[in-house]
């Protein structure tokens, strides 16, 4: 046996040895004897010619001087164990792999690669550890609880929180109710304790402003203290519930007082505020033919929270005049009483 076929299967069985060497020795004379009749019967079968024979390159299989040989030792070796190892691919795979490119032809296959075998109760994907998002067979990869697992209140995620206002827009220095609804799968949770917060405009944080329990529907009435600054609410509830932010303007109140000159040459109209802030915008507005209001002149409220503006009587005479207070982040849009400004005297 070739030293490159040895190191190839590495350490064998001398016997293996010994018919490796015999089957890969030189055929004997007796054997050859018989070969020109049968290249002969084989060209003539074949349709070739012995004069157009062309060298090929040498073929991977068994040269027939010895294959016959090969052939023979094979048949002896198939009715030992080592022939069903071969068949079962179960033989060292350096032997199994010289097996198969000699024995191929009786059927031998080739070196089978199988995976590990995972330890029992394991994933074959990882070999017990499941990877990210893969789920056990016939389960779904989304997690469910069992039906004997307790809910923890923190992570409970059935309740429900709301928040209502009685009106969103009041005036200035009154107020409004607020109404928080607790429920838990669609049904109101009596007795539990909700906080009411607020934050006005330039306020960073949350303050607490009140506390109340909710009914017997789950609800609770939150009365809210006289606003004359823009305001936002939430409430709190149990287990981490929270509603929506309700925001509720205010609008400053204003009025108008129109004071007719000789003539209607100056007419005086004061503007009176209560809660807007010195330096708030002021638009005086008449009224067109169809209806729609135009701005006419603008002014700011002084330190008192007032602001005048003078009018020509015969200009605007038998016209609806009124004035709109601009709004800020503290506080909405107001809009005063109207006045009609009378024809000269």
């Amino acid at each position: 046996m070739s030293p490159d076929l040895q190191g190839e299967l590495g350490s064998l069985d001398p016997g293996v040895v010994r018919l490796l060497e015999t089957l890969t020795t030189e055929a004997a004379p007796a054997e050859l004897a018989g070969e020109p009749d049968a290249l002969t019967m084989f060209r003539t079968n074949h349709g070739a010619r012995p004069q157009a024979v062309i060298a090929t390159p040498r073929p991977t299989r068994p040269p027939v001087r010895w294959r016959f040989r090969l052939v023979g030792a094979a048949a002896v070796a198939l009715v030992g164990g080592t022939a069903a190892a071969a068949y079962a691919a179960v033989l060292p795979a350096p032997v199994q792999t010289f097996a198969y490119h000699e024995l191929g032809f009786l059927g031998v296959p080739p070196v089978h690669h199988t995976r590990n075998t995972p330890a029992p109760g394991t994933s074959p994907q990882s070999g017990g550890h499941r990877g990210h998002g893969q789920a056990a067979p016939g389960r779904s990869s989304h997690h469910r609880p069992s039906g004997s697992a307790t809910r923890s209140p923190a992570s409970a995620g059935n309740d429900s929180l709301s928040l209502a206002a009685s009106d969103s827009n009041i005036v200035s220095g009154t107020t409004t109710t607020l109404v928080a609804k607790l429920s838990a799968s669609g049904h109101g949770v009596q007795g539990a304790t909700v906080k009411l917060f607020e934050r006005r405009p330039g306020q960073a944080h949350w303050h607490l402003a009140a506390t109340a329990k909710t009914g017997s529907a789950g609800n609770a009435t939150i009365p809210v203290s006289p606003l004359v600054i823009n305001t936002a609410f939430r409430v709190t509830g149990p287990r981490g519930a929270d509603s929506s932010v309700v925001k509720v303007t205010v609008s400053p109140p204003v009025t108008i007082v129109l004071r007719p000159g000789a003539k209607g040459l100056r007419d005086v109209l004061v503007v009176s505020t209560k809660y807007a802030r010195p330096g708030n915008t002021v638009v005086l507005q008449v009224q067109s033919a169809n209806g729609t209001w135009v701005s006419r002149k603008v002014r700011l409220l002084n330190a008192a929270g007032r602001v005048r503006f003078v009018l020509s009587g015969r200009r605007l005479q038998n016209d609806l005049i009124r004035v709109r207070l601009v709004a800020t982040r503290r506080h909405a849009a107001s809009v005063s009483n109207s006045v009609t400004v009378p024809p000269p005297t």
